[in-house]
């Protein structure tokens, strides 16, 4: 080997004049922006995926409601709660958070963040005409517990956002369905 020759397998030298400290900086620079890149792209994903499971509590919770008033009505010769004591009726049979939704952010404990429809009010559940588009228990302005009326008590926004705001309805055939604030169910 010649002097001032390199040997095979050898490391190469160091830059001279500080640049490993700017090599270091570089590369923290590069792993900042790549957290920054992943960050702007994880942060939204996430955050939809937390409205979904929230969107999904609510549209469970309804699902049992739905239920809970069906199971009434099968005991009840299949007559519907009274539309001013269908909670209490369905209290039972159902689970207590079921009567709050987890988007609704005026609920107070000891009421329902849903209405139960004044016009079933003691219905025969087998004599609803077309019940996959009659309402049953929707989202509701009003946290009042035994809350009844019409589809008018639609909290305006609606409390979920799925593309768009609106609200979740359970229908008379046990269906439970998101309703845009600009459609109809």
């Amino acid at each position: 080997m010649r002097p001032g020759s390199k040997s095979p397998g050898a490391l190469p030298e160091a830059p001279k004049g500080g640049s490993r400290a700017s090599f270091a900086l570089g590369v923290i620079g590069l792993i900042l922006f790549l957290a920054l890149v992943g960050g702007a792209i994880f942060i939204p994903v996430y955050l939809k995926s937390v409205q979904s499971a929230r969107d999904s509590a609510c549209i469970d919770g309804q699902k049992d409601l739905a239920r809970g008033l069906t199971l009434y009505a099968m005991d009840f010769d299949g007559l519907l709660p009274h539309a001013e004591s269908w909670c209490d009726a369905i209290k039972t049979g159902v689970y207590a958070e079921s009567f709050q939704c987890i988007n609704d952010e005026s609920f107070q404990q000891g009421g329902s963040s849903y209405a139960f429809s004044k016009a079933l009010s003691r219905a025969m559940l087998d004599g609803i005409k077309d019940p996959a588009k009659t309402p049953m228990v929707f989202d509701a302005a009003s946290g009042r517990w035994n809350l009844n009326g019409d589809l008018s008590l639609l909290p305006k926004p609606g409390r979920h956002q799925q593309g768009q705001p609106g609200n979740v309805i359970a229908f008379a055939d046990g269906s439970v369905r998101f309703v845009g604030d600009n459609t109809a169910p």
